[in-house]
């Protein structure tokens, strides 16, 4: 009986040891991920031990420690190195498990709707432009994907679910198009490891991705019920997929955020101006770097609803958050006013969506100044002898023939589309009609869907749409 008795014992003993649990750490700290070079990482966890953790850096081989709080929280701070790898990382509670494969390098977070969300392989009829030779050319094991799965929670969650990848013809077809081309423009350029974090969620609204607090105090509670009417389902509720998809890497060191979405709040276009200043401050504040990059893409060119071509929630938008932008430090706005689609809300053109993001992070974040990302907008405009003549903030690009996209009104108020030239010995753009003798103002692609618009810059960057009054907006 004795005998029996210490046989059983001895099994649970056997037991409990073969089921303890390791340490446990958030998706995103596993092996195959990238770490932002030259910087602190924070690196967290749980155990079950109580006991002290350890984990030691291959590149540097120095060992950290913490000791776990109550539930089995702890965390430490690492530095790191130029970029480089692969790297190990051991972490021991008692157990020690081994990160694998850890590149340091770049490492960006991209988030919005559904055209963050839209991947390589495209949507049902929906294609991505030159999907098949982009995924085919997609084998690089200096690029690092991490893909969310779609959570909302109406408490912010210790983890999410996904796991990093190496891009390959195999990663790729489910990744965002346009973080992937982000990623992929910026190793190409850079030389070093990039990895980017992607949480999306199509037909999201901007509330869903805010903690709650920012919210209510950015909008009084008609805005905030107005804004939810529009957009009512579970997932589009204050916080919900912040507490998923956001909080759980509160805090993973990364350069900077990027961000696309608005086709939710189109049709509120200053309070979402509002709202997308208080996230990104959130945003900044959860991260503990007041000057994290922030680049937003502007809502494609669509129709907005049937045969609404000619109304103004596009632009009114883009007037809004880029006026938000302009005074917002390490913010900016990416044109795509000329890859949109009247028909459809999701484009094709992802790569140009991509190269525009990365060319912003290259100039502004990586020092590379002689490139000009920023979209050409009017610096100065003048009215004489029945003629608008507009000075711009940047040399424009070559154009064949005439430009397009200029509309002109008088003291009536009624603008009348507008013949454009550029004044090849001022390089002033020189806009006139001859519906309007006396012209008082000016507007440019100022609509959904602008059928023709070709005012780029040097690097084929397109203005964004702009005006010149302040007048009501009214169809």
């Amino acid at each position: 009986m004795k005998s029996l008795r210490y046989l059983l014992t001895l099994c649970v003993v056997l037991l409990a040891w073969s089921i303890r649990a390791e340490v446990q750490l958030p998706a995103f700290i596993a092996s195959g991920m990238v770490l932002q070079q030259q910087t602190t990482v924070r690196l967290w966890g749980k155990t079950e031990s109580g006991e002290k953790v350890t984990l030691t850096t291959s590149w540097d081989n120095k060992t950290y420690s913490a000791k776990p709080v109550a539930n089995g929280s702890w965390a430490v701070k690492v530095k790191t190195p130029t970029a480089g790898g692969p790297y190990e990382i051991r972490i021991n509670d008692g157990d020690e498990i081994v990160l694998q494969d850890v590149l340091i390098g770049e490492v960006w977070i991209a988030a919005g709707q559904s055209n963050m969300e839209m991947p390589m392989k495209g949507f049902q009829s929906q294609p991505v432009e030159n999907s098949l030779d982009l995924i085919l050319s997609s084998e690089n094991e200096q690029v690092r994907l991490f893909m969310t799965k779609r959570a909302a929670s109406k408490e912010p969650m210790s983890t999410m679910v996904g796991s990093w990848k190496e891009a390959s013809v195999v990663s790729t077809p489910d990744f965002s198009a346009t973080a992937y081309l982000f990623a992929r423009r910026l190793q190409s350029v850079l030389k070093v490891p990039v990895g980017v974090i992607c949480s999306a969620w199509g037909g999201t609204s901007i509330l869903g991705w805010m903690p709650e607090a920012a919210i209510n105090r950015t909008i009084s509670a008609e805005e905030k019920a107005a804004i939810i009417a529009i957009n009512d389902s579970a997932k589009n509720h204050p916080a919900l997929l912040y507490n998923g998809m956001i909080a759980p890497m509160e805090g993973f060191a990364a350069r900077g955020f990027i961000w696309y979405q608005g086709c939710a709040n189109v049709a509120h276009p200053e309070p979402y101006a509002r709202l997308l200043r208080s996230m990104i401050q959130a945003w900044r504040t959860a991260w503990g770097n007041n000057e994290m990059a922030f680049y937003a893409v502007e809502l494609a060119p669509y129709r907005y609803g049937r045969d609404n071509e000619q109304k103004f929630d596009r632009a009114a938008w883009v007037e809004q958050v880029s006026k938000m932008m302009a005074s917002t430090p390490h913010t900016a706005l990416i044109p795509t006013g000329d890859v949109g689609d009247r028909g459809c809300i999701h484009p094709a053109k992802k790569q140009q969506v991509g190269d525009r993001l990365a060319t912003m992070a290259l100039k502004h974040n990586y020092a590379l100044s002689s490139l000009e990302p920023e979209a050409p907008a009017i610096a100065k405009v003048e009215y004489r002898d029945g003629r608008a003549y507009i000075k711009t903030t940047s040399p424009l690009g070559p154009v064949v023939g005439s430009l397009h996209g200029f509309e002109i009104a008088g003291g009536n108020k009624r603008f009348h589309e507008a013949r454009a030239a550029v004044n090849s010995r001022t390089g002033e753009i020189e806009v006139w009609s001859d519906h309007v003798p006396d012209p008082i103002a000016i507007r440019y692609a100022f609509h959904n869907y602008p059928e023709r618009q070709n005012w780029r810059n040097w690097l084929g960057i397109p203005a964004l749409p702009c005006r010149t009054d302040d007048w009501p907006l009214t169809e």
